[in-house]
């Protein structure tokens, strides 16, 4: 049990009544409004911004743990530990240690007093997360909820079905087994609600982002997940076909090549957004599509079999391919099946419950659908592959060493484009590049026939002011800056501001649920996750930093906040050439000035390299083996220096706490 689970559960119910909720936004109901936090008026309603809920005089984040009480709980758990513990032929861990009595009393009713917390708020308010800032909770009038929800669908162009949803489900499961598939014996209607931005805190009224939780699919979730990675493995393999191609399929994609922008000297770079994807493609022009690109794969590669395959490993994604493989560990589904579960997925299955009744969209992609991110790739894909003559006024088509395409023009100015979902990462140099992002959003909004805009277009705003292409670049989890063509990159959680303040509530669990080991492991975890876009050691240490800054934020105990970081460090830099002993050092050296801004850490690192490191000129390493002659990439873990703070010349600074 989780604070979140709690409240969502409650509010889920209530998302599932048939009638219109009563308002209670008024004074006699202020002080029940208030047992949630302070009450603010939006719209003539009363909100909850945030959600602030305590016991025993301690404040419980969304993402905090609810311990069941006393010690029957404690012995489930212990014996959980051990039937694990003898499934993996492990030793046993200490349980005095791991699971101490004095838990499980403290924490004595804490559950039960959340659950009756979120029983009394869900009578009259709706409770969830803030969009990209799960650490918070919003909430908002039942009423006024069921009016927006209402009001969005009908800007959507949902419709309401006519029938009940027993028999729409019923008719589903009835078309599933009449194509000989399993179908799921708990399956339900997807649910669609809606959830705050955190954005709005800054405007004058509130912006929702829709959320459709399919929870029960009618065909079994293992199936569907087979099937999308089918889908994605024949993106794939119609991306590397397809000259000039800027589709990404992962985060690793992109993260090469936001490497690979060094190789030829980005000066510029800037990021796009694909607005209304699901809304303006249409279910009947993916299957097209489908067709189209299958019947060209087949020209195009000379496949003379009558049926096509696709066979999908069991542990190794990386291991899909086209083929039927005979190995006993791949699952292998076939293309005409292929097809058929995204007809069904993208046209049948297009139902979800929402405001009382049951709303379809047959003309728009599902939301929450397990196909409907495969389907609008696919769509920009091929609409690029048949109007890839559009492209030659970027410039003439010639590829990096690494084999991705660049656009250059007569004047010399040179593009490089990167897609994943609805993210266009622009990148330039040369003559004219504060016009490439302009260039490129009215090329792809030909070519796709949807919106491109820019960061600089908003509501009030029509024109780009060409600020958008720039030396730095926050997108995808990770910040870029570059400088003199050359780019540092290190990872930026979403919820840190610029300048590295929380832009909401915390992110993190409460100090009092987070131990040293659950804190290293998530810091290894969302470290790995980037470590494809960090190269320089410098970017290490600053990500690092990062994480750092986050949890100190957080209130967590300084002490076991640094050594969980420098475990997670040290983990980290096992898989690259950096002293990993000295990158421990730095953490205790920051942390002492921590929490503090970006540009100070920035400051500390360039003083901390310049006693610690070794340098050559704008090169730098962790570590240096002493011999004569020119340094090589033999001797030391060299790292370009990309900006003024980081090289040895910056001055100040000296040698910190060791």
């Amino acid at each position: 049990h989780t604070v979140r689970r709690c409240f969502e559960a409650e509010s889920n119910k209530c998302e599932k009544s048939t009638d219109r909720p009563i308002c209670y936004c008024s004074p006699q109901y202020r002080s029940s409004w208030e047992r949630g936090g302070p009450v603010t008026v939006r719209d003539g309603h009363y909100c909850l911004l945030p959600v602030s809920i305590s016991f025993n005089d301690t404040r419980l984040g969304s993402k905090d743990p609810l311990p069941m009480d006393g010690s029957s709980c404690r012995a489930d758990a212990v014996t959980d530990l051990e039937n694990l513990a003898r499934l993996l032929n492990v030793p046993m861990p200490n349980i005095s240690k791991l699971l101490p009595p004095s838990v499980f009393q403290t924490s004595r009713g804490m559950l039960s007093y959340v659950q009756s917390v979120a029983q009394d708020l869900s009578q009259f308010a709706i409770i969830r997360i803030v969009d990209k800032s799960p650490g918070s909770m919003w909430g908002f009038c039942r009423a006024w909820v069921w009016d927006q929800t209402t009001a969005f669908l009908h800007a959507e162009k949902y419709s309401i079905s006519t029938e009940s949803r027993s028999d729409l489900l019923q008719g589903l499961l009835d078309l599933v087994q009449s194509k000989g598939w399993v179908a799921s014996d708990k399956a339900r209607l997807a649910l669609l609600y809606l959830i705050g931005k955190g954005k709005s805190l800054s405007l004058k009224h509130i912006t929702w982002r829709p959320i459709c939780a399919q929870s029960a699919p009618v065909i079994p979730r293992w199936r569907l997940r087979l099937a999308a990675r089918a889908f994605t493995c024949f993106l794939k393999f119609l991306s590397s076909h397809i000259t000039g191609s800027f589709l990404h399929q992962s985060i690793q994609d992109v993260g090469r090549w936001m490497l690979n922008l060094d190789t030829w000297q980005c000066t510029v770079i800037g990021e796009a957004d694909c607005k209304d994807q699901f809304n303006r493609i249409l279910p009947s022009d993916v299957l097209r599509h489908f067709h189209e690109a299958t019947e060209w794969l087949r020209s195009e590669c000379r496949w003379r079999a009558p049926q096509m395959f696709w066979s999908l490993h069991k542990y190794d994604k990386t291991l899909d391919r086209a083929g039927k493989a005979a190995a006993f560990n791949f699952d292998v589904i076939s293309h005409q099946e292929l097809t058929e579960l995204l007809q069904f997925c993208l046209q049948n299955d297009s139902f979800c419950v929402a405001a009382g009744s049951c709303w379809s969209r047959a003309f728009a992609l599902p939301m929450g659908g397990p196909f409907s991110a495969q389907a609008a790739d696919l769509h920009s894909l091929w609409c690029f592959h048949l109007r890839k003559q559009q492209f030659y006024s970027l410039g003439k088509l010639s590829f990096s060493d690494a084999g991705y395409p660049l656009w250059v023009n007569s004047r010399g100015r040179v593009i490089s484009l990167a897609q994943f979902r609805d993210n266009i990462l622009v990148a330039s140099k040369g003559p004219g590049s504060s016009w490439a992002m302009v260039d490129v959003c009215n090329i792809l909004q030909r070519a796709w026939s949807l919106r491109v805009l820019c960061p600089c277009i908003s509501d009030s705003v029509d024109t780009c002011q060409l600020t958008c292409m720039s030396g730095q670049l926050h997108a995808l989890g990770v910040a870029m800056d570059r400088r003199d063509g050359y780019g540092e990159v290190y990872v930026h959680p979403s919820a840190l501001t610029p300048d590295w303040g929380l832009k909401q509530g915390a992110p993190l669990q409460s100090p009092w649920a987070v131990n040293e080991t659950s804190l290293a492991n998530l810091f290894t975890g969302v470290l790995m996750n980037c470590r494809v876009f960090l190269k320089s050691w410098a970017e290490y240490l600053l990500s690092a930093a990062a994480w750092l800054q986050i949890s100190l934020l957080c209130h967590h105990q300084r002490a076991m906040t640094v050594r969980a970081c420098q475990k997670s460090l040290h983990r980290l830099l096992s898989y690259t050439p950096h002293n990993a002993g000295l990158s421990q050092r730095w953490i205790t050296y920051i942390s002492h000035d921590m929490p503090c801004s970006k540009t100070t850490v920035r400051s500390k690192l360039g003083q901390w390299l310049r006693v610690h490191a070794t340098w050559d000129d704008n090169r730098y390493a962790s570590w240096h083996i002493p011999h004569s002659g020119p340094h090589t990439d033999w001797c030391g873990d060299w790292s370009t220096c990309s900006g003024a703070t980081m090289s040895p010349q910056s001055g100040g600074g000296g040698r910190g706490p060791v």
